[in-house]
């Protein structure tokens, strides 16, 4: 039984716009009448003018991101909110705009409109590509290679328009044959073309064996080897530099746990230095080599009661502009994290959950996180840390119920990524139900591995940097 056309109208002209932009999918007569007849718009705008659905518009000037809110319903209710983005409408050229009014379903917002040369907005649609097409596209022509490998503004200009939409990787690397492999951890593990094979053997010499991966920041990779030669490498574009050594003596006997970060204050790349010499006055070496000074400095300051387990990684942990090691106080006879602020260039310390936990540092949910493991009952605990610095928002936030099991890094879903005692990454979801597994046979028990992003930066010292 049909309904009459008549009837029919009657009824649409009744339901909220909300309903109605959905249903114009039901057939083409309803896509023609809720799109394009005036006559059935104004009939719905007067039928329903008593009863309006009225809402709150808010508006990013700086990402073009929107949010519809109907202001009716509980301010927490996130089904009677809808976000827009502007970039769809509004040409790339059209900035600086403000809401100006609203009437009857429309709002008037007016900006300053920029008219862009050619070149000028081929800039800016290259400066939304991704990295991967970035690299593809510098043979198009000389300018489009210039542009791409050697102009620093428009590297940073692209890293910043990037900077939540990032390509974070999983770099694997076999420290015995020079192999790696990059791994867009977003894709499923199993997809062989989120991934891409590099060898480094064209860049590091001969010489630079023995080398394990000490930390990562925006692109860039740090290097050590066991005679404290250090390399910094982006692997998406193939510049390279290493770095002298300290002119504060380099002791083959000392353990050297290092940390690599950027200081936004100073606009320079800092490689950070803790050394442990066990029979030496003082026990811990402070110092720091900054990219754009070209120099080692040693910080000179009270004694550092800290010392570091022979077992434990020696790469630090960058987040919110400090590098983090886990360590154990003299004084307190305790395991502490120790972070150096990059940008203060001094020590601090932080407690642990619990003094009994042997913990093991990454980030979580955007977190400061810890995890251990319990061998006795097959168990991985993660602790956040809710606000930074402030010991008691330690919150237990996940037990899973997993073996052999070291987190790494969790996709934009929430999901874990981490390494098991093999030769392969593993992929978790927060109630520990395993997800993917992929085996990397080439990556067993010699690889070391880093979660890094996509980047055209370059290093300051350009003259310094080679390119493979």
């Amino acid at each position: 039984m049909f309904l009459p056309h008549e009837l029919i109208i009657e009824i649409l002209l009744r339901l909220p716009v909300k309903s109605l932009i959905r249903f114009k999918s039901v057939c083409k007569l309803w896509f023609s009448l809720i799109s394009h007849d005036p006559h059935f718009a104004n009939s719905h705008f007067q039928l329903n003018s008593t009863t309006p659905n009225r809402r709150i518009l808010l508006i990013s000037y700086k990402t073009h991101e929107s949010l519809s809110i109907d202001f009716e319903a509980s301010i927490g209710d996130d089904n009677a909110s809808v976000s827009l983005n502007l970039d769809y409408m509004f040409p790339v050229d059209f900035t600086d705009f403000e809401v100006k009014g609203s009437c009857r379903g429309f709002i008037l917002i007016c900006g300053s409109l920029n008219i862009l040369s050619p070149h000028e907005l081929t800039i800016q649609i290259l400066l939304r590509l991704p990295v991967k097409s970035l690299i593809r596209f510098k043979c198009v022509c000389k300018l489009w290679f210039s542009l791409i490998s050697h102009d620093p503004h428009f590297a940073n200009s692209h890293f910043q328009l990037n900077s939540a939409t990032h390509t974070r990787r999983i770099l694997l690397i076999s420290t015995s044959t020079h192999q790696s492999l990059s791994i867009d951890f977003e894709a499923p593990l199993h997809d062989d073309n989120a991934s891409f094979s590099l060898n480094l053997d064209s860049i590091f010499p001969e010489d630079f064996t023995d080398f394990e991966i000490r930390g990562s920041c925006r692109g860039f990779i740090l290097f050590c080897s066991s005679l404290n030669i250090i390399y910094l490498w982006n692997p998406s574009t193939g510049l390279h530099k290493q770095i002298p050594l300290s002119p504060f003596g380099s002791n083959l006997d000392a353990e050297y746990f290092y940390g690599f970060g950027y200081d936004h204050s100073t606009d320079d790349y800092l490689v950070v230095s803790l050394s442990r010499i066990d029979s030496g006055d003082p026990p811990i070496r402070l110092e720091y080599f900054s990219l754009k000074s070209n120099t080692w400095k040693e910080v000179e300051g009270p004694y550092f009661p800290y010392g570091f387990r022979e077992e434990e990684p020696k790469g630090g942990l960058l987040y919110k502009g400090a590098i983090h090691w886990m360590a154990f106080r003299y004084d307190l006879q305790a395991y502490v994290i120790v972070a150096f602020d990059l940008m203060e260039r001094k020590l601090s310390y932080m407690l642990l959950p619990s003094s009994r936990l042997e913990c093991c540092l990454w980030v979580y949910g955007g977190f400061l996180s810890v995890y251990t493991k319990y061998h006795f009952n097959d168990r991985v605990q993660i602790w956040v840390m809710k606000e930074y610095k402030v010991n008691s928002s330690w919150t237990m936030t996940l037990v899973l119920p997993i073996h052999s099991f070291f987190p790494l890094c969790c996709t934009k879903s929430d999901d874990i990524i981490g390494t098991d005692d093999e030769d392969g990454l593993v992929k978790y979801d927060k109630c520990g139900q395993c997800l993917e597994q992929h085996s990397y046979p080439n990556y067993n028990l010699s690889c070391d591995l880093t979660v890094y992003i996509d980047s055209l930066l370059s290093l300051p010292s350009d003259d310094d940097n080679q390119q493979a």
